[in-house]
């Protein structure tokens, strides 16, 4: 998905100035595409509209904008990338203060959900429904989302799906939430 966009984005805009994810579902697919691109310069925004699995905050909380620069080079465009738009409203907000500093901006994920308000510039896949989506990047902490919230029904999804055990992590556990052997 990561090399797709890279070569659309690339066709229609070049090379990026600079990569904007949004951590962190988005550092995964940000080094990714730094990596194609070729690109240093990565920033790592904290954006967030849920506090636990399946419980959105009122408003989008961010974090890091200000390592941002205040000014882009005229002409180069700034790729913002997260994994997902789910609602879209994180993604919004970023490209929202990103655009302060410059128009030219695209945005790109690897999927999108159909209640996304934002359709990004470059995105792989558009799902069919609006049904949680777990990375495998992220499988030991929604674990422990699932277990801190007491949902057993998605903590038995994690252990059959994904053999993911129900223990929480710690550092006398380090190894709780990775697939039983």
């Amino acid at each position: 998905m990561s090399k797709t966009i890279a070569l659309s984005f690339a066709q229609k805009y070049g090379t990026p100035e600079a990569i904007i994810y949004i951590e962190r579902g988005g550092m995964v697919f940000g080094r990714l595409l730094s990596d194609y691109f070729g690109v240093s310069r990565l920033y790592g925004i904290r954006a967030s509209h849920y506090s636990e699995v399946n419980k959105m905050m009122d408003a989008v909380h961010l974090e890091g904008m200000e390592a941002v620069p205040k000014s882009w080079p005229n002409g180069k465009y700034i790729l913002i990338a997260d994994d997902i738009a789910d609602t879209g409203k994180t993604l919004n907000a970023v490209l929202s203060e990103v655009r302060k500093s410059t128009p030219n901006v695209a945005t790109a994920t690897m999927l999108r959900k159909p209640r996304s308000i934002i359709l990004p510039d470059f995105c792989s896949k558009t799902l069919d429904n609006n049904t949680w989506v777990i990375f495998d990047y992220e499988e030991a902490e929604t674990a422990e989302d699932f277990k801190k919230s007491g949902n057993k029904e998605g903590q038995d999804f994690m252990r059959r799906k994904y053999g993911v055990r129900r223990n929480a992590r710690s550092k006398a556990n380090p190894s709780a939430g990775l697939p039983a052997k």
